[in-house]
């Protein structure tokens, strides 16, 4: 296996979707809208080559709607 596959090597260019989502747990509801209008502002200004804000949003909006925020 290639040692880019192992769960602890960290790439500040891509999602670890585990790690996101365990994050995503602990925030407050206004981190979580803020971190979304975060990421938001990367993907506007071209910041976003491996879609990890995209994914970012998702994992943070997942979040939300199982609180039953909006």
């Amino acid at each position: 296996m290639e040692s880019w596959c192992f769960m602890n090597d960290y790439n500040p260019f891509v999602c670890n979707h585990l790690l996101e989502a365990k994050k995503a747990k602990a925030m407050t509801i206004a981190s979580l809208r803020y971190s979304i209008d975060d990421a938001r502002g990367c993907i506007a200004n071209g910041i976003d080559t491996y879609n990890k804000y995209i994914d970012q949003i998702g994992i943070y909006m997942a979040e939300l709607l199982r609180r039953g925020a909006k």
